[in-house]
């Protein structure tokens, strides 16, 4: 007899599968559905739809579950419910179904024929959980999720065909088929083709609360197979978060250029997803890996070309990651994670700056040092300060009419980017609304005009990934490919004040001004020595010398300079030195 659990192992459902004291089999809940289907529309709770659900779940006939105890550890829960009012606190989902401790279904109820009503909260109680199943019922029907795929049976077929409910359930419940049963197309495990994906700027909470989980997940393989050896704890954490997320960005600009329907990227994702389909049946699960890394050279290759060296390190230390892993799913699984998440959201014509937005939210206590004064600004307030200080697209486009020496801005405490991406949004809606520049046009504007500073690294590569997701609409209009080929001017600092000693505007009255109050606080005024890879010292370099008036296009200044600077570095602030400086 094949083992229980499989497809083929239908005859063993009622070994495992016990009665429970008062189940119903299939003809007493039919009996009890006519019998009280219509109090159903106006009941929910009590003896209403949770009543005839916890029978159905009870049924040996259907699911098989008994009612579990709160006093059983989760890791020990198997093939048992928790009722809502009995659930944990917190656990807010009418029942939470325990197959085993990797497979654990919320399940939502609402009165008949008002199942619609739950979508949105089955849809928040799967981000619960690291496998997103979630079931969403009225009684009547009977919706399956896996992420954001379902499958729906209705009680009729269920009460007439049980054993067709079984077969599902016991493949729907298989841990190894969370993966196949989500990119199978057709076929036994397909769930229906009733499947979206969230539009990210409609589901930013459950975007954020997604990625900060696939982000701590991921990390924490990397610290595991101790790949931050040399680090202290905290900083070992940190740099597992860091180059996770780093990584995971790339995928996102991919999927962006897949969903926005760019130079035939679509077709291409389709393609990745059927091999990714393909090699989950023949269980090939390294070579899913091999996906990824082609995603990874096609992002350096077709979109940023400076990716590939940004991402040698992480990609370095992910390969060595590879090389390690035996060909079993639970491995893999990290990277089938990443896939799952980039298709669970649309990237289509995204108005809101993300990357930033999760540092800043979610990741930024890894930088909690008050002595560095970093600040999130509300991205309203930015357009508000863009606004007033002319930085608009009805301005800029009139700029745009001039030859391109009145656009430029700096940010020279730009953090993970949030007034630079809301800079070139407006720069790039400037650029539709008066000229046809194309993408090559528009690379040079940027790296001529936009310009970043600061004194943490990662932030400045989320500033950097920012930007490269607002121009990518740009750089492939209309069919057309153009990788971004130079560099973004971006650039890590020690102090960005001190980054323009010996320029062209030393000297001046500004200039005196500011280092002298430097010199009032005690800082440190020599020009910085970093080295980094968001610090390109031949640009940093032409940066500085396009300040000349002898330069081929000379700036002698910044047309704008925007930001919220570091406010809180100074260690006492009722010093009378700070007092009469600031």
């Amino acid at each position: 007899m094949p083992p229980c659990g499989t497809k083929d192992g239908i005859d063993c459902w009622h070994a495992v599968h016990q009665p429970a004291g008062g189940s119903l089999n299939i003809a007493e809940l039919r009996h009890k559905w006519d019998l009280e289907k219509e109090n159903y529309r106006s009941q929910e709770v009590g003896s209403g739809v949770h009543s005839f659900v916890r029978e159905r779940l009870q049924s040996p006939d259907l699911f098989g579950l008994s009612e579990g105890s709160l006093a059983t550890p989760v890791g020990q829960r198997r093939r048992e419910y928790i009722h809502e009012n009995r659930a944990l606190e917190g656990r807010r989902a009418d029942f939470v179904l325990y197959v085993d401790p990797d497979v654990i279904v919320p399940l939502e109820v609402e009165r008949r024929g008002n199942i619609a009503a739950g979508i949105e909260q089955i849809q928040r109680y799967q981000v619960d959980f690291d496998r997103q199943y979630g079931i969403l019922t009225d009684g009547e029907t009977w919706r399956f999720y896996n992420n954001t795929a379902w499958r729906s049976f209705d009680l009729q077929q269920m009460l007439d065909s049980p054993e067709q409910l079984r077969v599902f359930w016991q493949d729907y419940t298989r841990a190894e088929n969370y993966y196949l049963n989500f990119f199978e197309p057709t076929g036994q495990l397909a769930l229906s083709p009733e499947r979206r994906a969230f539009p990210v700027d409609d589901y930013r909470a459950r975007f954020f609360t997604d990625i900060t989980r696939l982000i701590s997940r991921f990390s924490a393989k990397l610290e595991v197979e101790g790949y931050f050896p040399d680090d202290e704890p905290a900083q070992r954490s940190r740099r597992a978060i860091e180059t996770t997320y780093a990584y995971i960005i790339q995928f996102i600009l991919y999927k962006a250029l897949v969903d926005n329907g760019y130079s035939g990227f679509a077709d291409q994702w389709t393609l990745q997803e059927s091999s990714v389909h393909e090699f989950l049946r023949a269980d090939r699960f390294r070579d899913i890996l091999g996906l990824i890394d082609g995603i990874s050279a096609q992002v350096s290759r077709e979109v940023y070309r400076p990716f590939a060296a940004e991402q040698a390190y992480i990609n370095q230390r992910l390969l060595q990651l590879y090389r390690s892993l035996d060909n079993c799913l639970s491995d893999v699984s990290p990277w089938l994670d990443i896939f799952v998440f980039i298709r669970r959201y649309d990237f289509t014509n995204i108005q809101h700056e993300v990357f930033g937005y999760v540092y800043e939210n979610y990741l930024k206590s890894l930088y909690d040092d008050a002595n560095k004064g970093q600040y999130f600004t509300d991205p309203t307030v930015v357009q508000f300060m863009l606004e007033r200080v002319g930085y608009t697209a009805e301005s800029l486009a009139e700029r745009l009419e001039a030859p391109f020496d009145r656009l430029s801005l700096i940010d020279p405490a730009c953090g993970s980017g949030t007034f630079l991406y809301t800079a070139v949004s407006n720069l790039v809606r400037g650029l539709g609304r008066r000229t046809s520049l194309g993408p090559e046009q528009l690379e040079h504007v940027l790296v001529d005009n936009i310009f970043g500073l600061d004194i943490a690294e990662f932030p400045l590569y989320l500033a950097e990934m920012a930007v490269l997701m607002r121009v990518l609409p740009v750089a492939f209009r209309e069919g057309t490919t153009y990788p971004v080929g130079e560099k973004l001017r971006l650039f890590l600092t020690k102090d960005s004040i001190a980054e323009f000693l010996n320029t062209p505007i030393d000297g001046t009255e500004v200039d005196e001004a500011a280092r002298m109050g430097q010199m009032q606080l005690g800082l440190d005024i020599q020009e910085p020595d970093v080295d980094s890879f968001m610090r390109d010292h031949e640009a940093m370099q032409d940066m500085k010398s396009s300040l000349s008036p002898s330069a081929p296009n000379p700036r002698r200044r910044y047309d704008f300079v925007v930001g919220n600077p570091p406010t809180s570095r100074i260690t006492n602030p009722h010093d009378n030195t700070y007092s009469s400086s600031r």
